[in-house]
């Protein structure tokens, strides 16, 4: 195990060294390695080390020896895997960070477009890219394509795109349409979106609140515009009579909550932005600074919940990650914790939580003590 500086990683090696420590035969050896990657009852397990320490001590080693290496190798067969398949994940784990180092709206753009895959939701993926320089724009009638799309800005960078297919109620029939009669030149006006497509009221709603129509003007007008037009349709045309009325601006945090609504996300910016100033004002760190704090630091964080679970092998801890729009953070519940608050981690997405920073060499974690809904 020289190239692995005596550490077990590969399955192989798990092998070896049953081969070596315990005289198993290679045939031998793999049955081991396939019995303990499988949950095994405490009987059948005690019958594999006694096995195992025979063979060990008709070759020279101590019991203790034999057992403390069994140990190892059991302990080693839940998370091994064979070099074969520890080397391609390697690899693409750098043709990956190459990609998104020196490629990253193409990376981006095509991870988007996989969507749904893997572990974090769309929204995680385009707050990460804006963290990595790359420009995000909205949904635009006149410019969007189905999917997400690459488009040059000021002839000097790419920026992405937001596609029509994140917007609810804008499905595949209504991308045809949209796409036919923008054939025929850009759409000039609201108006002239009703009158060429012939969509129905709520798919226009739906890409009027998500900013598909920002060029035509505020959103709150065009809604109200909208409700002017006598638009049925597949049906004849029938000119509207404008109604001309001052209607109050659309609140950032309005139009922000009314985009994830629509898609899941804002291509303008993370939710959390908001809240920042009210936030600092009472002592709560973003996730960003609370990473860079020293372990055993009391802080109070907050965030939108994008990831929970409880894996089988944790022991009832509850693993979670809040995002803010300087970046993830993991929050650690255990489960006397997880009892107290259960209904409100699992009935809100924006908390406010307090506890212990915790390190592992530059990774951080928060050991969650309090938690409390952002909307209060």
């Amino acid at each position: 195990m020289a190239e692995t500086l005596g550490v077990l990683l590969f399955q192989e090696q798990a092998i070896r060294g049953a081969v070596a420590a315990a005289g198993f035969t290679p045939g031998e050896a793999d049955l081991l390695r396939r019995a303990l990657s499988r949950a095994r009852s405490q009987e059948a397990m005690e019958g594999l080390r006694a096995r195992f320490v025979r063979g060990a001590e008709e070759r020279g080693i101590a019991p203790a020896t034999a057992a403390a290496i069994f140990t190892q190798l059991a302990g080693f067969a839940g998370y091994g895997f064979c070099k074969s398949h520890a080397a391609s994940f390697a690899l693409i784990a750098y043709q990956t960070l190459w990609l998104k180092r020196y490629h990253a709206p193409a990376f981006y753009c095509a991870l988007l477009n996989q969507q749904p895959m893997g572990f974090y939701p769309a929204e995680v993926i385009l707050g990460d890219a804006r963290r990595h320089g790359v420009e995000t724009l909205p949904p635009d009638i006149n410019h969007s394509d189905w999917r997400y799309t690459l488009v040059r800005v000021d002839n000097r960078h790419w920026a992405l795109r937001t596609g029509f297919q994140t917007i609810a109620d804008c499905g595949e029939h209504a991308w045809a349409r949209l796409a036919a009669a923008r054939e025929a030149g850009s759409f000039a006006d609201l108006e002239d979106l009703c009158r060429r497509t012939r969509l129905p009221r709520d798919t226009v709603t739906s890409l009027i609140r998500a900013g598909a129509c920002d060029g035509f003007g505020a959103r709150r007008e065009l809604l109200w515009r909208l409700g002017e037009l006598d638009f049925r349709p597949d049906e004849l045309e029938i000119p509207p009579a404008a109604i001309p009325v001052a209607l109050p601006v659309l609140p950032a945090l309005e139009q922000t909550l009314w985009e994830y609504e629509l898609m899941g996300l804002s291509p303008a910016q993370q939710l959390m932005k908001h809240y920042r100033a009210g936030l600092r004002a009472r002592g709560v760190r973003s996730n960003g600074e609370i990473k860079q704090l020293e372990a055993g630091k009391r802080v109070r964080g907050a965030g939108f919940v994008v990831v929970r679970q409880r894996p089988a092998t944790a022991r009832g801890i509850l693993f979670m990650s809040l995002e803010d729009e300087s970046g993830l953070l993991d929050v650690v519940v255990k489960p006397e914790v997880y009892q107290e608050l259960r209904t409100l981690i699992r009935g809100h997405v924006l908390l406010l939580v307090e506890g212990i920073v915790q390190r592992n060499g530059r990774a951080a974690s928060l050991l969650l003590h309090r938690a409390e809904a952002l909307e209060k």
